[in-house]
């Protein structure tokens, strides 16, 4: 299955004290309008992200991924990234849309919180 050309969008519907869970509806019409090709997996328990990057990774070929959720997600994401042994690092490609509770990751990198900013970013 080649899926170099989509998005693989992990959202942790629990970021933001559920924010991302609310968020989630306005943030997909918003990928949509910009005609993104994309399949998003909400997570659905601690790790999972991680599990779900590397899986998606080895397994479907995907090579451009976008994290929702906060600091722990970012983490994930990253962890998942780089625990998977098939695919260099360097082929990857990490965005990322904040909605946590902290957010220093974004902040750190300047990762506009604004919806619509970020997915222009990415």
């Amino acid at each position: 299955m080649e899926k170099q050309s989509q998005y693989l969008i992990i959202v942790n519907p629990n970021a933001g004290g559920r924010k991302a869970e609310k968020d989630w509806p306005i943030i997909e019409a918003l990928l949509k309008a910009k005609k993104m090709d994309y399949k998003a997996i909400l997570t659905r328990y601690r790790h999972h992200a991680m599990a779900l990057v590397s899986e998606n990774i080895v397994q479907n070929n995907y090579r451009k991924i976008i994290a929702i959720g906060g600091d722990g997600t970012i983490n994930e994401v990253v962890n998942g990234i780089f625990t998977q042994t098939k695919v260099p690092t360097t082929e990857v490609q990490l965005g990322v849309i904040m909605i946590g509770t902290g957010n220093d990751w974004g902040r750190m990198f300047d990762i506009p919180t604004d919806y619509t900013e970020a997915i222009d970013l990415i």
